[in-house]
């Protein structure tokens, strides 16, 4: 009884468009200030066109002067794991490494990252590691849903990378190598407060690296990676 009267009280709180108050309860939206929360609604000020592009949803009880500090770009740094599945690998293996994403409006980001993970082919007789550099653009086009941010993503990634050969491939000299590779994906940003969020997307990535003993072999992946940031 108590939460319905709570979310009817909620759907019934008068509040004028634009607003920074309800109800002497102000809330602002730090990646973009020019946003208010108002128990769940968010609202944008009359005369700010660019309302409907969403970056992701974390959320301050913050003045207006300091919301007004707070419209410039912005870095986060955090740790980022995953998992993926080259197309001819024997099996899926783990990664790790770390990201830095610089938000430059409330749509747009760019991020950097770098990990670390090893696949193996032919049945294990090649063990490759690969130590990807990837530079990624991320779009979020659409209002946040709660804490919750969508965005779609595209990148590049420079691949060095390196085989061992052993069993009935032991005959080829190891060999390193590095590519270039482009990715696709899209991906959700989760606030959990002011200067937090958790992030997961899904890539797919168009990787051809040059190994003599591997030529027919597919590295082309399907990449899941979640990210914990931490606003700088």
């Amino acid at each position: 009884m108590n939460g319905m009267i709570l979310m009817a009280f909620t759907l019934s709180a008068p509040f004028q468009e634009g607003a920074r108050s309800v109800d002497g309860e102000a809330f602002l939206h730090p990646i973009s200030p020019s946003y208010t929360l108002s128990r769940g609604f968010v609202m944008a000020p009359e005369a700010d066109p660019s309302w409907r592009l969403a970056a992701p949803p974390r959320f301050t009880d913050i003045d207006d002067d300091e919301a007004q500090q707070d419209r410039g770009t912005f870095w986060s740094l955090g740790p980022r794991i995953g998992f993926l599945k080259a197309r001819d690998a024997d099996r899926g293996t783990w990664l790790g490494g770390a990201q830095l994403r610089l938000h430059l409006s409330p749509a747009i980001a760019l991020e950097g990252a770098i990990s670390a993970h090893q696949d193996r082919f032919a049945d294990g007789d090649a063990i490759v590691t690969f130590y990807p550099v990837e530079v990624s653009a991320l779009l979020y086009p659409l209002p946040p849903l709660g804490f919750v941010g969508i965005y779609g993503t595209a990148g590049v990634g420079w691949y060095y990378s390196r085989v061992d050969y052993k069993g009935s491939l032991s005959a080829n000299d190891d060999e390193t190598t590095s590519t270039f590779a482009a990715h696709l994906g899209v991906g959700a940003e989760i606030g959990l407060g002011t200067a937090t969020s958790l992030n997961a997307d899904i890539r797919y990535v168009f990787l051809e690296p040059d190994f003599d003993a591997l030529e027919d072999e597919k590295f082309d992946l399907i990449q899941f990676t979640a990210g914990l940031n931490f606003r700088l």
